[in-house]
């Protein structure tokens, strides 16, 4: 892989991890139409690893007052008070926590073989249909009722179920983790925030596990795997800035739109 092509993944990535239109989709589908070899998956994990930076940067005040009131909570005032009392913050990192669970589980069972073996392009089509009806009926179900830092273990569990779906390459992360937000009462921004967040144990959980397998051949392949995350990393800012901006008056229907097109140009370009 050329420092080139790592660039342009690096901000494919960025534009579609956060933007619900399905990163892993678009990174197999880019190298297939313009002719690139196919790039291997410790490529992926660096390009992940970029946008995780990213949203640790870009939501660091919530990260931090979720660690700090963590803290807080369980090794000052559990002691002085001799009794726990968690402050929303502190039961806000719990939720995230809980929510990550299906996702774990469903990685850990059948990440490997999706990731290895499931990057056919009717698939992926099939997949991005599965994850567009999802936002469809989130945006035409659309309310708020819940309050961000009020999500409760339930609903989290809800929200997390909907993120593991995002390992079917097509259906999206985002999209489907806001979806599933959307439909438990949130506001399109809150579900957002809750989405991006919510990725970041999984993301961070799943690039631990990879680097100690792949960790040579990220040095082997050193300046394309360090310009496909600085790229990610940088456009992946930029892409949460514009998205948040976005969903506080917009809706998901552009997007909507996009991925049928995309769909439709998929099969066309399968059949054809």
């Amino acid at each position: 892989m050329t420092i080139f092509e790592a660039v342009i993944l690096g901000f494919v990535q960025s534009l579609t991890e956060f933007l619900p239109v399905s990163s892993s989709a678009h990174l197999i589908i880019l190298p297939k139409i313009l002719g690139w070899d196919d790039h291997s998956l410790t490529i992926d994990l660096v390009l992940h690893l970029g946008t995780s930076l990213a949203l640790i940067v870009f939501f660091g005040k919530d990260l931090w007052n979720i660690i700090t009131h963590f803290c807080y909570d369980v090794f000052y005032n559990s002691f002085k008070n001799r009794e726990i009392k968690f402050s929303s913050h502190t039961k806000f990192g719990f939720y995230l926590l809980v929510g990550s669970i299906p996702a774990v589980l469903f990685g850990l069972t059948f990440g490997s073989y999706i990731e290895e073996n499931v990057r056919d392009l009717r698939l992926i089509a099939a997949f991005m249909t599965i994850g567009t009806f999802l936002m469809a009926i989130a945006e035409y179900k659309v309310r708020k009722k819940t309050v961000f830092k009020e999500v409760g273990y339930f609903k989290a569990l809800f929200i997390g179920f909907f993120q593991s779906l995002a390992l079917l390459p097509g259906v999206s992360r985002s999209g489907a983790t806001i979806s599933g937000g959307i439909l438990n009462g949130l506001s399109r921004e809150d579900s957002a925030r809750f989405a991006f967040l919510l990725a970041l144990p999984v993301i961070l959980g799943a690039a631990a596990i990879q680097i100690t397998k792949d960790y040579k051949l990220i040095l082997d392949n050193i300046y394309p795997a360090s310009a496909a995350f600085l790229a990610s990393f940088i456009f992946g800012l930029f892409a949460l800035k514009l998205l948040m901006i976005f969903l506080k008056k917009g809706t998901l229907i552009p997007f909507i739109i996009y991925r049928i097109i995309l769909i439709i140009s998929l099969l066309f370009f399968t059949i054809r």
